[in-house]
């Protein structure tokens, strides 16, 4: 099925305001797709703009939803989120804006491994019900876990300003810091953002913490029974991929790669072949962290190293067995931007900018990348865009606008740069060197 084309089909529907057949059109999608993030993201817009345009008496959900509300929350209470947020989607054809329903639903995608699906409920949420810091929180989590830093980043500064004294939302900014996705949002120190968070155990508890439903015993017990099953069943792949993702939230990794392994040699499949790459570099990451914690210094750049060129195999492979999907064209810009193979960035940054969701990230990465091309007319033009999809109020401006201010400053603009940094002065006195850079430019 070419995905984009069918989204593409929906999204005119939309348009069309031929709302009943788009909903129909995500449905069927989904139906096979369940983790396809458009689709997500589309049926959710379809069903609140069929709602705004047909209101229906909140009577007529209470009475027709009822059903599949109540099982909704038996299967979410038996532990079996995939049926789980079935029901709640039927729910919430009904009832589209109904926020606790929605938070389930999200819930219910995240334990069943279902991100990008979650993170469209979640941004959903977020728009819905602008002041649900639970719903901001979730959502900057599944941007971190993407390795979308700049979103995640964003998320949690939302949450943070509507609870400032928020301790998971602070922590994982913190975190976020760590990994330099506050400073790498200035072109003076773009550069491959390659470091772990200081606090990792942190932030694989909050990774976890409320989004699986099977504690550490479950987990054990699970696993114990699977053994059980494989001895009578080694060749059954289905088992193996179940052990595979319990291991996996054992965090046993090096077993939660042998497994999946063998589960793809017996049934090789595109699906088989993303959880293994996600799997290694977990199994990467938790490397890095061990060399770290050793102090074994000396091996940190080869393990880094090691890392980004996998990450760049696995998602130049999975972006040519579907090269429709923008989403991860975007992450495979971002791979090659970190390994500085910028003109291969720059051509996936291109497509992305296609994708709605991914629109202005891709603007403000391709400024990036001409940027360090020292091509500062093409950089400029690229902000601009991204800031006019970001809006001037919106929290990504600042690092736009200071941005373009640095742009100015290498064209020797010093009018143009102290303007743009002025604006970013004029809402956040603290961000970054942009007081200095004010004082120095009104010096000279």
């Amino acid at each position: 099925m070419d995905v984009s084309k069918h989204v593409e089909k929906a999204e005119e529907a939309v348009r069309r305001k031929n709302f009943d057949y788009a909903i129909s059109l995500y449905q069927q999608l989904l139906a096979i797709r369940p983790d396809e993030g458009r689709a997500r993201a589309g049926l959710r817009q379809a069903l609140n703009r069929r709602f705004e345009y047909k209101k229906s008496p909140k009577v007529l959900a209470l009475l027709s939803g009822a059903f599949p509300l109540l099982l909704g929350n038996l299967y979410r209470a038996l532990k079996k989120p995939i049926p789980a947020a079935s029901n709640f989607e039927r729910y919430l054809v009904l009832d589209p804006k109904n926020m606790k329903v929605n938070a389930k639903l999200g819930d219910c995608l995240t334990a069943a491994g279902f991100d990008q699906s979650a993170l469209a409920v979640y941004e959903n949420l977020a728009e819905i019900a602008p002041q649900d810091v639970e719903a901001l929180k979730s959502a900057g989590l599944l941007c971190y876990r993407a390795r979308e830093m700049d979103k995640a980043l964003e998320y949690y500064e939302r949450a943070l300003k509507i609870s400032p004294r928020d301790q998971e939302a602070n922590k994982m900014r913190k975190n976020l810091a760590a990994e330099g996705a506050l400073e790498k949002g200035g072109f003076e120190t773009a550069k491959s953002s390659l470091e772990l968070v200081k606090d990792k155990d942190q932030a694989r508890k909050l990774e976890t913490e409320g989004r699986i439903f099977q504690s550490e015993e479950d987990v054990s017990q699970a696993l114990d029974a699977l053994e059980t099953e494989l001895a009578a069943n080694p060749t059954d792949a289905k088992l193996l991929m179940k052990r595979s993702d319990l291991l996996k939230k054992s965090e046993r990794f090096e077993e939660a790669v042998a497994s999946c392994e063998k589960a793809l040699e017996l049934a090789p499949s595109a699906d088989l072949r993303d959880k293994l790459g996600d799997l290694r570099l977990a199994l990467l990451d938790r490397r890095i962290e061990d060399a770290r914690e050793a102090g074994m210094v000396t091996e940190l750049p080869r393990l880094k190293r090691e890392k980004l060129e996998f990450e760049v195999e696995d998602l130049a492979r999975r972006s040519q067995e579907n090269p429709t999907d923008l989403a991860m064209r975007f992450r495979l810009g971002r791979a090659y931007f970190n390994s500085d193979r910028l003109d291969e960035a720059v051509g996936e940054f291109q497509a992305a900018v296609k994708d709605p969701r991914r629109k202005l990230d891709a603007y403000l990465m391709l400024g990036k990348c001409f940027y360090k091309k020292d091509l500062f007319d093409l950089a400029a033009k690229q902000l601009e865009r991204a800031l006019s999809e970001a809006g001037t109020t919106s929290p990504r401006a600042k690092e736009i606008q200071y941005n373009l201010g640095l742009i100015a400053e290498k064209r020797n603009d010093a009018s143009t740069a102290l303007d743009w940094f002025s604006r970013v002065y004029e809402v956040d006195i603290n961000y970054r060197d942009v007081t200095t850079k004010i004082e120095a430019l009104k010096a000279d």
